[in-house]
Order: structure tokens, then sequence, then C-alpha cells
């Protein structure tokens, strides 16, 4: 009886259970990230608050695009750099009900042609909290800064966001 023959046998199992590993896992795989979002309606509850804040579809106002970045915007051609992912930006100036300074929370989407932006919570100063729906710029998004390449967007620190009731 050959000594070999039990390694070989548990070489070839392991060797199988490896493989059903490694395709499981190919299986569960992320795809990627998402260039554009789907268009998507903009929630009841959102539609309501809305209308409460006096925000009427298509109006829109001034904002600091994102607060984790310094605002040097007094410099000659300033830029900064965005990426995919979760953006808190603030309301330069009062919008319907919504005072200046309310802070709104929402995702980028920097993959494609623009910069494509959603926004579904608004916090007011005084810690009040509504669901919203604002997209960065207009219906097609924020032009890209010169410069810019795939994982280092360049855009301006200040943009405007717009009432939606569905998102494009």
């Amino acid at each position: 009886m050959s000594t070999t023959e039990p390694h070989a046998r548990c070489a070839t199992r392991l060797h199988h259970y490896l493989l059903a590993t490694l395709s499981a896992a190919s299986l569960n795989a992320c795809s990627g990230a998402q260039v554009q979002p789907s268009p998507a309606r903009c929630p009841t509850e959102a539609l309501e608050s809305m209308r409460q804040l006096e925000l009427p579809i298509g109006v829109g106002g001034p904002i600091q695009l994102d607060l984790q970045q310094p605002d040097d915007s007094d410099q000659t051609n300033y830029r900064i750099v965005i990426h995919d992912g979760p953006i808190t930006s603030r309301l330069d100036e009062s919008l319907g009900e919504l005072p200046a300074n309310t802070l709104f929370y929402g995702r980028l989407w920097t993959g494609g042609e623009k910069i494509q932006g959603r926004y579904t919570r608004a916090r007011t100063p005084d810690g009040k909290e509504y669901p919203v729906c604002f997209v960065l710029g207009n219906e097609t998004g924020m032009t890209k800064s010169p410069g810019s390449q795939p994982g280092y967007t360049r855009a301006q620190p200040w943009s405007v966001v717009t009432v939606v009731d569905r998102f494009p």
C-alpha cells in the first residue's frame, strides 16, 4: 500500500474546496461603483415636508458644497476635490422656510460627465430635521472643473440646490 495515495486524495479534496470557495466569493463580488444614480420618485413624506416649508418645485438656493473642506473661496480659481459618497452641504441664504445655515445631507456621484448630487434630509440651525428632495445644480447636475480625472473630481466650492419632486 502506497503512503502517497492519502495525501493525493487530500490534496484533490482541498483543491475542490478551494475552487468552490473562490467561485462563491466571486459571485458575491461587487460590480463596481454606480456611475449615475437611477431615477426615483420623491417620497410622500418629503413632498409634504417641502410643501409645509414653502419649497416649490424648481426653486433653488446657493450652498457651500462640502463642509469637510476649507472655505478658501476668496482665492482666485479656488477649487475643491470631491468624491462619490455622502456629502454635507450648507445653505447660504434662506430658502422658503429653511433659514440660512441649514445643513443638507445627501450623496454625490462623480463618475459621469457631470457631478450628480441628491439631498434627502435637511437640518435647520435650531436642530429640526426634515425629509426633502433636492438635486445638486439643476436636473442635469453640476459641471466638473477643468483638471478633473476619474477619482479626482474638481469642483467649485459653491453651487446651488434645486427642489425636485423626482430624482432624475
